[in-house]
């Protein structure tokens, strides 16, 4: 990279002293501060969903295929009994490849109940997995971040020499 290249990651201090730009800033600290705004908000809104909702038995009494390129995704309907007492009948919330049960299987569903249409498999790791995933990648990223913030500073530390 030439010198004036350079210049347009580096900033001179009233001191005379080279450091960073905010345009190096922005690119270092950027994607990790996404990756745990992200992580936060889908595990707050996996918390939030965890304690309000209902849990019941629920029983599959259809599967629905959907068939997306070489993959077949599968969308159970389950009928379960909603806050009010009465029997309902909704389909999960995502669809899955794992979710090819047999009719008849019953295991712990999650229930909002103000809203009979959205139901969720009772499972830590379907709540929270993929917020957990997010949360790892934000951490490496932070890394690999604070890594290269460290590499800069000491380049621009060599560049006022």
């Amino acid at each position: 990279m030439a010198t004036g290249q350079l210049s347009r990651f580096f900033a001179t201090t009233v001191n005379g002293d080279i450091v960073p730009s905010g345009r190096t800033k922005y690119l270092v600290w950027t994607l990790p501060i996404v990756f745990l705004l992200a992580a936060f908000y889908l595990l707050i809104t996996a918390f939030m969903w965890d304690n309000s909702s209902d849990e019941t038995i629920g029983t599959v009494v259809e599967i629905e295929t959907i068939i997306q390129g070489d993959t077949e995704q599968y969308l159970p309907v389950v009928e379960y009994i909603w806050s009010d007492g009465n029997l309902t009948t909704a389909p999960m919330s995502a669809t899955s490849e794992g979710f090819n049960l047999e009719i008849g299987t019953q295991f712990l569903v999650q229930f909002d109940p103000a809203e009979k249409s959205s139901l969720r498999l009772s499972d830590w790791q379907y709540q929270y997995g993929f917020g957990l995933i997010v949360l790892m990648i934000a951490f490496v990223s932070l890394v690999f971040a604070t890594i290269l913030w460290l590499g800069v500073k000491s380049l621009a530390k060599r560049k006022s020499l």
